[in-house]
């Protein structure tokens, strides 16, 4: 994010550190606290990017601009990471031409690897399904282990893996597979409660 170089009213040259416009003499304090709670911003988001919080990284990014208009390539390196975190690839490349050049190398780079990631799940869901259909639990349970790995955000895989450490009785896992879920807001609706009906552990 650029600093004050110029006063907003005269746009007579500015030195860091000035709070006065030495032309108009127009105070610039409140244009600096904007731009100390726009760095501000944007490190929380960032913060909140590298701890795969998508949703609070969000609101922040969407904060920013009403506070400095001088913040476009941190705001597009944010958008992409934060479209990787939501698996929407499209939309994290359309982000790329507005990225400084080093981050669009990198933010290219993570996405393909997600891309990876996503395709090894599903890859590893389907042979899951297919094993517990023909009442291979335990294989299935493995394939679904790794799938989770590959991809922590999917709903339907930890959906599968729960019916799967169910039939396993796996309970453990199946309060595990049921946080996730929570996590997720995606709780199927058959399984509201189902702690009460599990041993405990």
């Amino acid at each position: 994010m650029q600093v004050l170089d110029a006063c907003p009213l005269c746009r007579a040259a500015l030195k860091p550190g000035n709070l006065r416009c030495p032309d108009c003499g127009n105070d610039l304090t409140a244009y600096s606290d904007l731009r100390e709670l726009a760095r501000r911003y944007l490190e929380l988001a960032h913060e909140h990017v590298s701890r795969g919080e998508a949703a609070p990284a969000r609101l922040l990014v969407e904060r920013i601009p009403q506070v400095t208009p001088d913040a476009r390539a941190d705001l597009a390196v944010l958008r992409a990471r934060i479209a990787i975190l939501e698996g929407d690839f499209d939309r994290a490349r359309a982000e790329l031409p507005n990225c400084p050049a080093s981050s669009a190398t990198a933010i290219s780079q993570e996405v393909q690897a997600a891309e990876q990631d996503r395709f090894q799940a599903r890859e590893l869901y389907n042979q899951a399904l297919s094993a517990a259909r023909d009442g291979a639990y335990h294989p299935a349970a493995q394939r679904l282990e790794l799938a989770a790995g590959y991809d922590p955000d999917d709903p339907a895989i930890w959906a599968l893996k729960l019916k799967v450490d169910l039939k396993c009785a796996c309970y453990g896992r199946c309060y595990d597979d049921l946080a996730h879920l929570d996590r997720l807001a995606a709780r199927p609706a058959e399984f509201h409660g189902l702690e009460s009906l599990l041993p405990p552990v």
